[in-house]
């Protein structure tokens, strides 16, 4: 306990002492013993009148050192501000948009990095009005580059995550998702590098100063250094002056460094900081019709190296309104990267080609804009898994009220209501309070029922479904089961590896094998009999089936150009050495010669 108590204020001291220097800043009259104009003898030893004795003119030297702090803290603060402020802002718009947005800020970042700061400081303070203002601006548009890198990391870092995907799902806007969702998460790392800068302005204001280079009608600590060199101080015997300017500028610069060490590392790591069943009319908006269709769409990546890596290749579906469909198969197959270009949020390096028809609209046409007009309001989009999926910074019930809030122009009270409501038919137990608690507060299922509320809480008529039910046990697998079974009128695409959830679920399944459809029929055909050795193949790996994974088949007959299962298929024969066309047999769908050209 006592090695606790004094841990505790050993971490307090620095931002007490600190704040004793900003009190002498703010308020000198009160604290000075006289005022500045009051003059006695020179070179005064300390006595009981002048506690550090008295400068070349008979200046009392605490007051001067008291009067002093305004200047060197009020330039270390505006320095410091504007470093960070301008080192966020580019670090942010870097990270976020990255491509040309990324290169040509972080070259010019590079090239201010390449600068020396403090000859380039004391040059343009020579040439320039040598004020504290024009010191402090000079010193913060020379300090901002090691901030924006940091930050630029950090966003790369916070961009990626699912619960920034979940906003963009909603058609938040650019400057809405860095504003709400990414600057308070890496706040701590902004106030750790502007308290750094902070303290690398203290540092320079004073070699500045120290050099003769400030206005003598502004006197800061290095001012009063330069002073008490040049005026004889050491000569004299007058120690109380330079060393309290050098003690103030030491014991300053050590609390900002401590303070900000204090920021990156925090000790609490389990703070904050760190990261019934539902039915169609659980919307209390106007529900909307919705179909859409899929033709010949394809998502090739372009590596930086020239690589290009398909993701899609001609995918077709039709998804009549109210209906469910489930696509299937292994991971790597491609599915989440349909439902994300649905959405058009795929990274910059995709290219997509093909037609995603959603009334009337070919989706693969639409802009940024065009796409936040859709996302939230008419598509709705609910990622993978349940870690990163929301904002650690943000109480739940805010997240989920966010997107009407956007939509709607609902005020904060009304978009809370329908976040309670919402939530409290999800099956999220004591909603009305528990929606103020922060996502660790909530279990893995819990955090899965609060993505499906935040994909159905603005109406949106279209759904998509990212492996809802992904590390659930089997309680919270069926609650989510009932859940999405209730929504009836509701249209939606849902992506899991459980067939038994697919089937429980969803109207239609669609098989995906190495980027293509190999085959797409309705629920009952396909647990009946399905076509394609791979579909077939699927089922007999289930536990209800024994298990059956299939084995190496005729592997001197694979050819890349070809069925991508031949080197598991039993079935397999020459033909299978060409990609087979999908097959359309009516009702259902196969990509197999099997079932003829």
């Amino acid at each position: 306990m006592i090695s606790q108590s004094v841990k505790r204020i050993a971490e307090l001291a620095p931002a007490v002492v600190l704040g004793c220097f900003v009190l002498a800043a703010v308020f000198p009259g009160f604290l000075a013993p006289v005022s500045p104009e009051t003059l006695d003898l020179p070179y005064m030893m300390p006595n009981g009148r002048h506690l550090l004795g008295t400068d070349h003119i008979g200046q009392d030297l605490l007051s001067e050192l008291i009067y002093s702090a305004r200047i060197s803290l009020s330039v270390a603060l505006f320095a410091s501000i504007l470093a960070t402020s301008l080192g966020a802002f580019v670090g942010t718009i870097a990270g976020y948009f990255g491509g040309a947005f990324d290169d040509w800020l972080m070259r010019i970042t590079d090239v201010f990095l390449l600068l020396p700061a403090l000859p380039l400081i004391i040059l343009l303070a020579a040439y320039m009005d040598s004020g504290p203002l024009s010191i402090a601006l000079v010193i913060g548009l020379t300090a901002w580059p090691g901030t924006a890198r940091v930050v630029r990391t950090n966003v790369l870092q916070e961009r990626g995550k699912n619960f920034i995907r979940s906003a963009r799902a909603f058609g938040a806007g650019h400057f809405y998702v860095m504003g709400v969702h990414i600057l308070p998460n890496i706040l701590q790392v902004i106030l750790a590098k502007g308290t750094l800068a902070a303290a690398s302005a203290m540092v320079m204001e004073a070699g500045v100063s120290f050099l003769g280079l400030g206005d003598p009608r502004f006197k800061s600590w290095g001012a009063m250094l330069h002073e008490a060199f040049t005026g004889g101080g050491l000569l004299n015997g007058a120690y109380g002056w330079y060393l309290p300017p050098i003690f103030c500028i030491s014991v300053t610069v050590l609390c900002l460094i401590l303070m900000g060490q204090r920021w990156i590392e925090p000790e609490d790591e389990n703070s904050v900081m760190i990261g019934a069943r539902g039915h169609d009319s659980l919307n209390p908006l106007k529900q909307e019709s919705a179909s859409f269709q899929v033709k010949d769409l394809s998502v090739i990546f372009s590596g930086s190296d020239g690589t290009v890596i398909p993701a899609i290749e001609q995918v077709g579906l039709t998804v009549n309104e109210g209906h469910h469909l489930a696509v299937v198969g292994e991971t790597g197959s491609g599915k989440s990267v349909l439902l994300l270009s649905l959405m058009g949020l795929l990274p910059k390096n995709a290219v997509v080609t093909g037609e995603i028809r959603f009334k009337g609209q070919d989706l693969c046409t639409l802009s940024e804009k065009g796409f936040q007009g859709l996302r939230g309001r008419h598509l709705a989009y609910v990622p993978q898994g349940v870690g990163q999926a929301l904002n650690p910074l943000m109480r739940v019930g805010a997240q989920v009220a966010e997107a009407v809030r956007v939509h709607q122009g609902l005020s904060r009270r009304a978009a809370m209501e329908s976040a309670v409501k919402i939530l409290q038919r999800m099956g999220i137990p004591h909603a009305a309070t528990r929606n103020r608690e922060y996502p660790h507060q909530y279990s893995g299922g819990m955090i899965q029922r609060v993505l499906v509320a935040m994909g159905l809480v603005t109406g949106a008529s279209l759904i998509l479904l990212d492996e809802p039910t992904k590390g659930l046990d089997p309680e919270n697998r069926d609650e989510m089961l009932h859940i999405l079974k209730g929504l009836k009128r509701k249209t939606f695409v849902l992506v899991t590896h459980d067939l038994a959830f697919a089937r429980g679920v969803a109207d239609r399944i669609s098989v995906m094998l190495n980027s293509r459809l190999v085959e797409t029929a309705s629920v009952t055909d396909f647990f009946e009999k399905p076509l394609h050795p791979y579909a077939e193949a699927l089922l007999k790996a289930q536990p209800s089936h024994g298990l059956e994974v299939p084995g190496l088949y005729h592997a001197r007959s694979i050819d890349p150009a070809g069925c991508a299962f031949q080197a598991r298929c039993s079935k397999v024969f020459l033909k299978c050495r060409r990609m087979p066309p999908m097959k359309d047999m009516g009702e259902r769908s196969v990509r197999c010669w099997l079932y003829g050209a």
